[in-house]
């Protein structure tokens, strides 16, 4: 073995060392976030729960609001992959089951860190600037995400022409307001047909709105 081949394993296990120990962080924040709150999480409770010190967390991050934002950067980033682009054509199912099909899979993800996504609606708004900000660009990210689907859709004539950016507030606000009211703190888990029925409805109000089918309401 060369010097450079020893060189290349040191690297490798000092960059696989520090992926675990951020990793760790991650999770307890986790844990810590869920249990005792944002406000009353500090950065030695997440080092204490990760086994590390103090002085190791803040190699990793410069405030806890930091670890909170990277914990929903991982959440936007499943839930961006678990939004699939609507097919048409034979073989594929309905273009209302894929819709609910993503749906159910962005439910999924958001209630299996139920008590992360309930700190993420309630408890971090109005924490100061700093963590105001990062709830914010998690929510302007799941907005582009809607936005993107509503272009998407239009284009295959599945959505009539509607003010883009209106619409995707509209339908974000929807669902902030169904989970925000279905994830109280004595609540379980949600089973799948619960899920599976928030998702109908969300999808039916927007896609087909409130009025009959025969209504003149415009």
């Amino acid at each position: 073995m060369t010097p450079a081949d020893r060189e290349d394993g040191r690297t490798r296990r000092a960059r696989e060392r520090r992926e675990h120990t951020h990793n760790a962080l991650l999770e307890a924040a986790r844990q810590a976030f869920a249990s005792e709150g944002y406000e009353n999480t500090s950065p030695d409770t997440i080092a204490r729960l990760a086994g590390v010190s103090r002085a190791t967390f803040y190699q990793h991050f410069d405030t806890k609001a930091d670890a909170f934002s990277a914990i929903f950067d991982d959440v936007l980033l499943r839930l961006d992959e678990a939004v699939l682009g609507v097919e048409l054509g034979p073989g594929e199912d309905s273009p209302d089951a894929q819709l609910i099909g993503n749906l159910m899979r962005v439910l999924a993800i958001l209630l299996e860190r139920a008590e992360l996504t309930r700190l993420l609606l309630h408890e971090a708004v109005g924490h100061g600037d700093a963590l105001g900000g990062r709830v914010e660009a998690f929510f302007d990210g799941v907005l582009e995400m809607i936005e993107r689907s509503l272009v998407e859709g239009e284009s295959v004539g599945l959505v009539r022409p509607l003010p883009t950016e209106l619409t995707a507030m509209a339908i974000l606000g929807s669902v902030k307001e169904v989970l925000s009211r279905r994830l109280t703190p004595d609540m379980g888990e949600v089973p799948e047909a619960e899920r599976e029925r928030i998702a109908y409805s969300l999808i039916d109000f927007a896609l087909r709105g409130v009025g009959a089918d025969d209504a003149d309401l415009l």
